[in-house]
């Protein structure tokens, strides 16, 4: 069996190992990976044999690549569409997390027109966010790389933050701090709990733990 080990780019020492794990865990399972960016990887398969791969890893994730492989090659996505989907939109998530009864801090979604400063709806927003006590979060809906999250401490933190990123779409969630916060992952493959640990933050990194 043949694999593709997908990834953007490897910038630190912590990702390169993360990654030769996965190579090492590959090859002791006797399966064959070929190790390509995301942006080369369609250049890849046009020029190999049809079926010669049949599954694709993502180290790095990419919702839109996930989904030309799925249904323009037939290959089997790790993670596949639909997770990357959820893992990608906190909305989503959120609401994901809700219906399975898994417990979250509070999430309120913002009104959301395109173009339009959610400033233009701030009497509906203030009564939105009524449940949520200062401090709390202002996150934009869908997640990308070095992304800021503010910190919202008073109504005038929460105007000054719509006048910077008022135009995309945001969302406000319960703060909670790190004496009473516990961040849990889990790795699910086809649906099924296979493992969890507690992802512990210091100033250096963050600590698995609890595995």
């Amino acid at each position: 069996m043949n694999g593709l080990l997908l990834y953007d780019t490897i910038q630190t020492v912590h990702e390169q190992e993360r990654l030769q794990h996965l190579i090492d865990a590959f090859t002791r399972l006797k399966i064959k990976v070929v190790t390509v960016q995301l942006d080369q990887v369609i250049r890849l398969l046009e020029t190999t044999t049809k079926g010669f791969f049949s599954f694709a890893y993502l180290f790095s994730e990419d919702l839109q690549l996930a989904k030309a492989l799925e249904q323009g090659y037939n290959l089997r996505v790790y993670n596949e569409e639909t997770a990357i989907n959820i893992a990608n939109d906190r909305a989503l998530l959120s609401l994901t997390l809700r219906n399975e009864g898994i417990s979250h801090p509070q999430t309120i979604v913002l009104p959301y027109v395109m173009n339009q400063s959610v400033l233009l709806q701030w009497h509906e927003v203030k009564t939105m966010i009524q449940p949520l006590a200062f401090p709390f979060l202002i996150k934009e809906r869908y997640v990308s790389p070095n992304q800021p999250v503010y910190f919202i401490r008073s109504e005038e933190d929460l105007l000054a933050t719509f006048q910077q990123v008022g135009l995309k779409p945001l969302l406000a969630q319960e703060y909670i701090g790190p004496l009473y916060r516990r961040v849990i992952k889990v790795l699910v493959v086809f649906q099924n709990a296979m493992a969890s640990y507690e992802v512990i933050s210091t100033s250096q990194e963050d600590v698995y733990k609890n595995a």
